[in-house]
């Protein structure tokens, strides 16, 4: 393939580019750790794992992962920026791009798409070693053209940043009307509805008291067999590593080409499903998006009896209140599990027809303008990843771009 970088690019090896600083990291066992808790992250091969009280570190640095299991499945990045005051323990290289040499941010986004398992050692715990780091090739671009790259990747970094911290903000909102409603009974007319005693404390009257099951359904995933995925398939899979609390699943990696026989029809997951996991990190609650999802065991779905209370029904999970009730019931000591049958026999204040009505009415526009963000934000990656390569390997020539350049590309795709 021919890239359109008129000879300036040249061959080099990244220890050319970069300097190391990896002789000033300290690594700190738990225990440590645990005597000096503060403020200042704590990074690991993938990113921060704790926080101590003080710092190596102040200003802005590129990590790479130097061990661990990432280095082959590339689940997270392997190169990832910190920023600030922070510490670093040995698990991750340390580097900055030698002044009007080399960008940070160009770096950063080779390491996303770059092939370097050639310079990692160890089957049972995989390593990059700093001198394989130093020896690894590449191809690269004149510092001015790698600054016009980084400026294209970063306005749709940008666009996703903000995106992500206005969903976060609708998200605390509708939170925030269900804490005042439900939790605190601060509803629309409440100075004139007294409070009245019940087995679950003072409610307020026209209130009764029932079960989670008066609300939602929990449905169990099925059983899947691992022996049945395939590389390519018509079935995306949900599993317990795709549930993360407050997020969105929009992909997975377990994939299947034909349904098992016996598989409930509710395991047919469709977009705007509530997800909740049952173990490990219990009570995660996510939504789905997009089609083509089956639901694995170890997961439920939160199916509301009134269709009108979805919004009521993710945020009723996502509350610290229930996060905390689902804590108390759930069992196992090497690893948690929540019982769907317990948890929907849970004891529950059941609110009026009409202020559920009102609080659907009141939080829908919310969580419309979430999707609507969140598609966004899909849209953005997607074009984003398309770009990476093309603008790593020179395929698309940036070179008469000018400084704004990337914020054109950006607004196309949106």
């Amino acid at each position: 393939m021919t890239h359109k970088h008129n000879g300036k690019w040249k061959p080099a090896e990244l220890g050319d580019l970069i300097d190391i600083f990896d002789s000033i990291r300290v690594p700190l066992n738990s225990r440590q750790r645990a005597e000096r808790q503060g403020r200042f992250p704590y990074y690991g091969a993938s990113g921060v794992i704790d926080s101590v009280d003080d710092y190596l570190f102040d200003g802005e640095y590129v990590l790479v992962a130097e061990d661990g299991e990432n280095l082959n499945s590339r689940k997270l990045p392997v190169a990832f920026m910190a920023r600030g005051q922070f510490w670093v323990n040995n698990h991750a290289h340390i580097i900055k791009g030698k002044k009007g040499i080399a960008d940070d941010r160009f770096l950063i986004a080779w390491f996303a798409q770059a092939d370097i398992k050639g310079y990692i050692t160890g089957a049972a715990q995989p390593k990059l070693s700093q001198a394989n780091l130093k020896r690894i090739a590449l191809t690269a671009p004149p510092f001015p053209v790698q600054r016009k790259i980084a400026g294209v990747l970063s306005a749709y970094d940008d666009l996703i940043e903000n995106n992500t911290r206005r969903i976060a903000i609708l998200e605390e909102m509708a939170q925030a009307i269900y804490r005042e409603w439900f939790v605190n009974f601060r509803f629309p007319g409440h100075e004139k509805v007294k409070l009245i005693n019940s087995p679950l404390g003072k409610i307020p009257e026209g209130w009764k008291v029932g079960v989670i099951n008066d609300v939602a359904r929990l449905l169990s995933g099925f059983a899947f067999k691992s022996e049945t995925f395939v590389d390519d398939g018509e079935y995306r899979l949900v599993t317990i590593r795709n549930v993360h609390d407050g997020r969105f699943v929009e992909d997975s990696d377990s994939l299947l080409d034909a349904l098992p026989e016996k598989m409930p029809d509710h395991c047919h997951l469709s977009s705007g499903d509530i997800l909740l996991s049952l173990t490990g990190n219990i009570g995660r609650t996510c939504i789905v998006y997009g089609s083509g999802f089956l639901l694995n065991q170890r997961v439920a779905k939160l199916s509301p009896l009134n269709a009108t209370d979805k919004g009521y029904v993710y945020c009723l999970f996502r509350s610290p209140d229930t996060q905390a009730r689902l804590s108390n019931i759930a069992n196992g000591v090497a690893q948690q599990n929540l019982s769907p049958v317990q948890t929907g026999q849970l004891p529950h204040p059941l609110p009026p027809r009409s202020l559920l009505d009102s609080f659907a009415e009141t939080i829908t526009p919310l969580f419309w303008n979430i999707v609507q963000l969140y598609r966004k934000t899909s849209n953005l990656r997607k074009t984003r990843d398309l770009l990476l390569p093309k603008l790593i390997t020179g395929q698309l020539d940036v070179e008469q771009l000018d400084i704004d350049a990337g914020e054109p590309l950006v607004e196309a795709t949106t």
